[in-house]
């Protein structure tokens, strides 16, 4: 219960809140015996901070420490948030990071079928560095490839390819299909915008993450392509969601 409002919260750009619920969340679930992975938690957390704030104070140094507290190499194979962590840096603007996480787990992850498993989590995390990279063409190659397995999907999240594709494509100045993409995003409805995505290991909510970023984003958009309509509805759906932020996400209203 403390996690599904912390997500609310986010939305709704309450962040000081959202935190003090995640960690309500944590301790409830430590105290009836669930071990938390602080590893991937954190990594989650920064990604949060980068989507409400625009930034993570001492991200990077942050994960720095987490890692030599508690290495990937140090947890069970299937606890090791390898992707999750490489994600997080490439967000923070530290391609070079994540990099080196997944040499690491090409070095220390041997079981042929586990690593096939996760092909998608490792194109998506690929994809992210592409973006840190500014080489959103090969984002997109990496997005695409990420989600799907030789046998069809590789996981219920029906919106996810949408945002990494629309992001990907707005940093390539291709301003037509990055609108398709989020309004795709918006539009399709999905029954796990506010959860964790079902049977998708170390990754995000949709919309605490994305939401309100893309409706704003929408809106310039829209702006600089002189739809005043459009623009103005998007504008006012982010306002809507923000009207009760944090004072010093008020300034962005």
């Amino acid at each position: 219960a403390a996690n599904h409002a912390a997500n609310l919260a986010l939305v709704r750009g309450q962040v000081k809140r959202a935190f003090a619920l995640y960690m309500e969340g944590s301790s409830d679930a430590a105290a009836t015996g669930t071990v938390p992975n602080p590893l991937a938690d954190s990594a989650s957390r920064i990604r949060m901070e980068i989507a409400a704030l625009g930034d993570a104070p001492r991200g990077a140094q942050r994960m720095d420490a987490l890692l030599t507290r508690t290495p990937p190499s140090s947890m069970s194979v299937e606890d090791r948030p390898y992707f999750s962590v490489a994600r997080t840096y490439a967000r923070l603007g530290r391609p070079d990071r994540s990099r080196a996480i997944l040499a690491d787990y090409e070095r220390d992850v041997r079981d042929t079928v586990f690593k096939r498993a996760q092909q998608p989590a490792l194109h998506d995390a690929l994809g992210e560095i592409a973006l840190a990279e500014n080489k959103p063409s090969d984002a997109i190659a990496e997005f695409r490839r990420g989600d799907v397995l030789p046998d069809g999907p590789a996981h219920g999240c029906i919106v996810c390819l949408a945002v990494n594709l629309a992001r990907a494509f707005d940093a390539a100045h291709q301003t037509d299909s990055a609108i398709v993409n989020y309004e795709k995003f918006l539009t399709t409805p999905y029954f796990e915008r506010m959860d964790f995505p079902l049977f998708v290991q170390f990754t995000d909510p949709t919309d605490p993450i994305y939401l309100s970023g893309v409706q704003r984003r929408l809106g310039e958009l829209y702006e600089a392509k002189s739809d005043t309509a459009k623009a103005v509805a998007r504008y006012r759906a982010f306002v809507e969601l923000w009207k009760n932020a944090d004072s010093e996400l008020q300034p962005d209203r």
